[in-house]
């Protein structure tokens, strides 16, 4: 889907949630050793399933503790920081210097987070959660009409994902995308040529790119590609065909909400003052921000704690071809491709993908920065672009691949994942 044989679609993330491509860099490992992910679960050590190449830059369990950092994997993913993490994200600088009592990452084995999803994870973070979220069955009408909307625009995308990529397939295999590429290549090495320009960064980093797109054309991984944008956007109409007949029931609605998800991750900052205010009823205060006041008020270990949600589930599982992520795969959102003062203004998505589950991760702790809590969603989009941008550059120069810190370990083992450009392995 980010094959290079045409402009990349503007999506908007909140209608393509199942997409299957969120805004932070991965190193995924994966490979066979049976059931379950094996652990080394002394406070000293890092696990055996850790790439040997990178073991001695892992956090060990004393020392994220002493970093105020609890991480809840799955049954089948577990998710593991280098120390470069710790100067990367402003969240850990703040619970090691005290002004949050912890970051608590967990990762949730679905697809998108939802009331189903939620019970599986551990009692603190599943009760910040549900404070922030009605029961399916609590919901007044007017958010099941907003469903129904919702259902039409989905359809909608996947009808135009469709056809989208059917007609970049017909443009691949005439060759239309080789000679658009080739032709942009000759532009950018024009500018690069071109001694009246003075600042060629951004010239020479679309060479870069568009090489690489060049190449997934030339090698056959963007036919590929599309090929299975196709089958799976052929899915998502079919589901969103039978959802119309769903929601045409309220008592199946009801439990097809239960397992349905409103995202895939999610950033909460549980802050006492804030509880207190609510659970007490002053002025302004919703029906729903009492009741959530009301569930916190009763659990103060949840106090001035970050709570970070990323699902990794299906089709969110980490792949190791998210590895080493690079810039060229993020996409514009619609909102910012038609007006980007206004969607900054507003604080609306800027990237629709990816959504691997590493940047998703990042995404959510970008929403911590120096100037405090809950940054706004273009915010952290930006905060996660950039700071990709910076570990990609960095890789490409050196071949340090510090800047991608966050490794995440599947049920299956390990697979090293190669180094593109210099043969070695990670």
């Amino acid at each position: 889907m980010d094959g290079p044989e045409k402009e990349p679609r503007r999506l908007n993330r909140r209608d393509a949630l199942r997409f299957g491509v969120r805004a932070a860099s991965l190193v995924a490992v994966t490979g066979t050793i049976g059931l379950g992910i094996q652990r080394d679960n002394r406070p000293d050590s890092v696990p055996g399933a850790v790439p040997e190449s990178i073991r001695d830059q892992i956090l060990t369990p004393n020392e994220l503790r002493a970093n105020h950092i609890t991480i809840n994997p799955t049954q089948d993913v577990q998710l593991y920081l280098r120390r470069s993490a710790l100067g990367q994200f402003e969240a850990f600088k703040d619970a090691r210097e005290g002004r949050i009592r912890e970051v608590v990452i967990t990762l949730v084995d679905s697809e998108s987070l939802s009331w189903n999803a939620i019970q599986s994870v551990p009692e603190e973070p599943r009760l910040a959660w549900q404070s922030r979220h009605l029961h399916p069955s609590e919901e007044p009408e007017d958010y099941w009409e907003s469903k129904v909307k919702s259902a039409q625009q989905l359809k909608n995308f996947w009808q135009f994902s469709l056809q989208s990529s059917r007609e970049d397939l017909e443009k691949l295999a005439s060759g239309v995308a080789e000679n658009q590429y080739r032709g942009q290549l000759a532009q950018a090495q024009h500018f690069l040529d071109d001694p009246a320009v003075g600042d060629k960064t951004s010239w020479e980093d679309s060479k870069k790119f568009l090489l690489i797109r060049l190449g997934k054309v030339l090698d056959g991984t963007a036919k590929k590609d599309l090929e299975e944008a196709i089958a799976k956007s052929t899915d998502g109409l079919n589901a969103q065909m039978e959802r119309f007949d769903v929601l045409g029931n309220r008592v199946k609605a009801i439990e097809f909400e239960l397992g349905s998800g409103e995202g895939m991750g999610e950033y909460i900052k549980v802050d006492a003052q804030t509880v207190k205010a609510r659970a007490e009823g002053e002025a302004q205060n919703t029906d729903f921000l009492k009741r959530s006041g009301s569930i916190l008020s009763g659990h103060p270990e949840l106090f001035e704690k970050v709570y970070i949600y990323v699902c990794v589930g299906g089709s969110q599982e980490p792949n190791p071809s998210d590895s080493f992520i690079d810039p060229g795969r993020y996409v514009e959102a619609d909102a910012f491709a038609a007006d980007p003062q206004k969607t900054k203004e507003k604080g609306d998505y800027r990237f629709g993908v990816p959504n691997t589950a590493g940047t998703v991760t990042r995404h959510e702790l970008f929403h911590i920065t120096q100037e405090g809590f809950g940054s706004s969603e273009f915010d952290a989009d930006t905060g996660g672009f950039e700071s990709i941008v910076s570990a990609w550059q960095q890789f490409q120069q050196t071949g340090d691949t510090k800047g991608y810190s966050l490794v995440f370990v599947t049920k299956k083992g390990v697979t090293f994942t190669k180094k593109p450009q210099f043969g070695s392995f990670l």
